[in-house]
């Protein structure tokens, strides 16, 4: 018996930033595959928020971060809050140092989006910690 395999892949409208998805099929079975969740123009009615949206039906199996800049990443709080943890995640290691940097970055390109602190500080924190940022929402596997 074949079985259908096929890849199925979604790369959002979301204007400068990335938020593309895999949906991987092999057989009976699907892994949904998410390749950085940001835009420069985030918040409520956005088209980031939108497509975050229309992800609600099935879990994510992979969440991959390419790297920490605010237009890859200021959706992925509201992606986990809309669609819930990753099964597995993979961020890039960054020396502690460069994640000083990363924040100041963030918080400047939040600043210039025009997010206040309340609205920008789960983006902030993502970026210093990624590993504490997911632990502490249970993500414990890697």
């Amino acid at each position: 018996m074949a079985y259908p395999k096929g890849i199925s892949l979604t790369c959002w409208p979301v204007g400068q930033g990335l938020f593309t998805q895999f949906d991987v099929y092999a057989g009976d079975a699907t892994f949904r595959v998410v390749y950085d969740c940001g835009s420069f123009t985030s918040g409520r009615g956005s088209p980031l928020d939108g497509a975050i949206r229309l992800l609600r039906d099935r879990p994510i199996d992979l969440l991959i971060i390419s790297h920490f800049h605010y237009d890859h990443i200021s959706g992925v709080p509201k992606l986990l809050d809309v669609v819930g943890l990753p099964r597995y995640a993979w961020v890039p290691h960054v020396h502690p140092q460069v994640c000083i940097l990363q924040v100041i970055a963030v918080i400047a390109d939040a600043t210039l989006a025009g997010l206040s602190f309340p609205e920008y500080e789960q983006i902030a924190l993502l970026a210093a910690n990624p590993a504490d940022w997911l632990r502490e929402r249970g993500k414990n596997e890697w």
